[in-house]
């Protein structure tokens, strides 16, 4: 399990996760947990990329737990001529050894709350197909999935 925790977290032990918006001093940290999502990014590319995101009205929030940074989520703002505004959430993860211990709910449930204090009160998440965990993550969570998609790509 990479993006999500999958099993109900006990209430004890999350107590300590709190979430907080990132900052430039977290970027050295946020590579190694984008790997466990199969993404190489240096810490440079992660401070534009996070000029990028607020620049588009959107938020990166982190969970630490004491000193230590161990997930993260991004809020994003999605606008389509077609469907209207949504909140979006991207790129949760949690580090695997503190999985199933409450952070991936805390996440979820800041990036919830940040993106309707900006008006969006509909929000969606894409999940990969293969994070089956996550999947069950998100049900849990009162998410409800509602198509299958492709992704097509064009390079260069």
């Amino acid at each position: 399990m990479t993006q999500a925790d999958d099993p109900a977290p006990s209430a004890a032990a999350g107590v300590s996760v709190c979430c907080r918006p990132a900052w430039e001093g977290d970027l050295d940290s946020l590579g190694p947990l984008l790997r466990t999502l199969g993404y190489r990014v240096t810490p440079v590319e992660l401070a534009q990329r996070l000029v990028l995101i607020r620049r588009q009205s959107g938020e990166l929030l982190v969970a630490e737990k004491g000193e230590q940074l161990v997930g993260c989520i991004q809020a994003a703002r999605d606008i389509r001529l077609a469907e209207g505004q949504w909140g979006e959430i991207v790129s949760l993860v949690v580090a695997e050894s503190y999985q199933g211990q409450g952070g991936g709910q805390r996440l979820l449930s800041s990036a919830e709350s940040w993106l309707r204090a900006q008006g969006l009160d509909s929000i969606r998440i894409r999940a990969n197909s293969r994070r089956t965990a996550a999947h069950r993550f998100y049900l849990r969570q009162g998410y409800q999935a509602q198509k299958q998609q492709q992704l097509f790509i064009k390079q260069g």
